[in-house]
């Protein structure tokens, strides 16, 4: 932070004599990753404090009192600050600092913390007085908030503000995989070794309100090194496909193109146009695929649509497979999401299973032959 950006103790001590001269109270608003975060102040000493629990737990850092009840430490990824009650020496990432006023409790139990110190701790930038509200202002305050997963002893970490992600094997050994460069709300993390050494990280994110878009990104890591990206973003409806090999090769897609990618190399091997297949200017998940069929649902629509790779066929499964009260159903319906409710079991030689879901008829399997279908298509078109 630089000096010509920071509040001094004269302008604090001006501030205390403004239009309300008899008060100690006084505002604060700081910009966060996707917003602000704000409230009341306190001015005392000619020093604007700050009740530092709520920024601290938005930042994602956890709050812990000492058995004395005076220090309380606040720690998160990669970052850590401390302060005791009446003393004004802390401790910001492991360093000793002049927290430039002495921390106090409330009524309330708050934990006050000199502004200038939490602008510092939280990396922010341009602190300054509005004097026409009574406010202080801070930009940039960043945020620790992280999701993470481990596997095969390894701790995966995704950082909510900026999409950065890291591995870590014990304590000391923290390497950044890559930077995705966009936040996260709601976030999660699938990972798993291929066969052929592969590593692919799915992360699904669910965000905005009520929360009904969701996004799926996946990656595909070679030696540390990132080979593959696929983003799919969507609404209504999760495909939360799982990306298993087929035919020894790794699915990836975005909604609009399929790629097939050969485990151990990552070299795309061929790639199909979803949009083209689906027939509709839409977003497509993949919820089955072979040598012969592809079993794709529309984003929009969210009917289930089986097609054969040789001849470009599309069969709406729910006209052949559901009663005509789940068809109906599944025309209209949009809570809590469009379309059918048939999920894709397995394939059995010329046979597929589905399970359909419905809040009309019950849950119960159904059976779609593939073989007696094109035998009536054949017939139907000689």
């Amino acid at each position: 932070m630089s000096a010509s950006s920071s509040l001094t103790v004269s302008e604090s001590s001006a501030l205390a004599q403004a239009s309300f001269a008899n008060t100690s109270q006084v505002y604060y608003q700081f910009g966060v990753p996707g917003g602000n975060i704000g409230g009341p102040a306190l001015l005392k000493n000619g020093v604007i404090y700050v009740d530092v629990r709520g920024i601290a737990e938005q930042a994602g850092l956890k709050m812990d009192w000492d058995k004395s009840g005076k220090r309380a430490l606040f720690k998160g990824w990669t970052k850590s600050f401390a302060v005791r009650i009446g003393s004004q020496t802390g401790v910001l990432d492991g360093k000793a600092v002049d927290l430039g006023g002495i921390p106090f409790k409330s009524k309330e139990d708050g934990i006050y913390v000199p502004a200038r110190f939490i602008v510092k701790a939280f990396e922010g930038s341009h602190l300054r007085l509005d004097s026409t509200t009574n406010t202080l202002l801070a930009d940039d305050l960043k945020t620790f908030n992280v999701f993470t997963e481990s596997s095969g002893g390894r701790t995966y970490t995704l950082v909510k503000a900026n999409g950065d992600l890291y591995v870590s094997q014990g304590k000391d050994t923290v390497i950044k995989l890559t930077s995705l460069q966009t936040n996260f709300d709601w976030a999660g993390m699938k990972i798993e070794k291929t066969a052929g050494g592969l590593l692919v990280i799915k992360i699904i994110d669910s965000y905005g309100e009520p929360h009904i878009n969701t996004r799926e990104i996946t990656l595909i890591f070679k030696n540390g090194a990132l080979l593959r990206k696929a983003t799919f973003a969507y609404q209504f409806r999760g495909g939360d496909a799982d990306f298993k090999p087929y035919d020894g090769n790794l699915i990836l897609h975005d909604g609009n193109t399929l790629r097939f990618i050969q485990d151990d190399t990552g070299n795309v091997i061929d790639t199909l146009d979803l949009v083209k297949l689906g027939g509709e200017e839409d977003a497509y998940y993949v919820e089955g695929i072979d040598k012969e069929i592809i079993l794709l649902r529309g984003n929009q629509n969210g009917l289930l649509t089986l097609i054969n790779r040789q001849t470009g066929e599309r069969t709406l499964l729910y006209k052949e497979l559901l009663t005509a009260k789940d068809q109906e159903y599944a025309e209209n319906n949009d809570v809590p999401f469009k379309g059918d409710t048939l999920k894709f079991i397995k394939r059995s030689g010329d046979k597929l299973y589905f399970i359909n879901d419905s809040p009309l008829t019950g849950k119960k399997e159904v059976i779609y032959s593939i073989e007696a279908h094109s035998n009536n298509y054949k017939n139907n078109t000689d």
